[in-house]
């Protein structure tokens, strides 16, 4: 019985181009008559063309991500006497790689919520850095208007505790104008939820009175 002339990795070095042209010139020979090594081929660009489609969120090289990957990978060896082991064998170790990393990925973004939660205004008045958290100006067209009243606001703290967006949702628009200009300084506490930090939806009310 004759010997086939060229293994799996072979061919699949032929399909990257990491042959030398007289080599490629003899396998492509060879391929052109070869089903079963064309069959390979085709599987090989089915499943580059798969793979070529995702992106892989970059996981934080941490020692926690590097003992999940390596738990990963090993998974991956004992599947080797699975029917299918000869196919995966060919896959080059890059692709291999990179399917490992889109599953941590995943976990870790689980891992990550919830990544927002709401708090009432008082809850959220206690965090408050007064320093950093000046009153809102009360604007002197406004008084000599004599406008006055509550302005309420719809605020999202980031993690860090800056206010990353501010709605208004009612008030005077001259009133409201002054108190975006400032709310949107304010600096809070960070809000912990299990030990990560979230973001925070909350309401922040300013009271505008020309009595005070």
């Amino acid at each position: 019985m004759n010997t086939h002339p060229f293994d799996p990795e072979t061919i699949m070095s032929f399909y990257d181009g990491e042959l030398s042209p007289p080599q490629a010139d003899e396998v492509r020979a060879h391929i052109s008559h070869c089903i079963q090594c064309s069959d390979l081929v085709a599987k090989l660009r089915d499943t580059s063309l798969s793979l070529s489609k995702w992106t892989v969120t970059e996981a934080p090289h941490d020692v926690r991500t590097q003992q999940q990957l390596s738990v990963a990978v090993q998974q991956f060896h004992r599947r080797n006497s699975m029917p299918l082991a000869s196919f995966f064998r060919v896959v080059k170790p890059r692709y291999i790689l990179a399917v490992c990393m889109l599953i941590l990925a995943f976990g870790l973004w689980a891992e990550l919520s919830p990544s927002r939660i709401t708090l009432a205004q008082e809850d959220m008045q206690a965090k408050l850095i007064k320093e950093f958290s000046p009153s809102p100006r009360y604007p002197q067209e406004a008084k000599d208007k004599n406008i006055q009243g509550v302005v309420k606001l719809q605020a999202i703290v980031a993690k860090d505790g800056s206010v990353k967006k501010l709605t208004v949702i009612s008030g005077d628009p001259l009133l409201a104008k002054s108190s975006l200009e400032t709310v949107k300084h304010w600096r809070y506490q960070p809000t912990l939820v299990d030990g990560k930090a979230v973001e925070v939806k909350t309401v922040v009310e300013i009271n505008f009175s020309l009595a005070d």
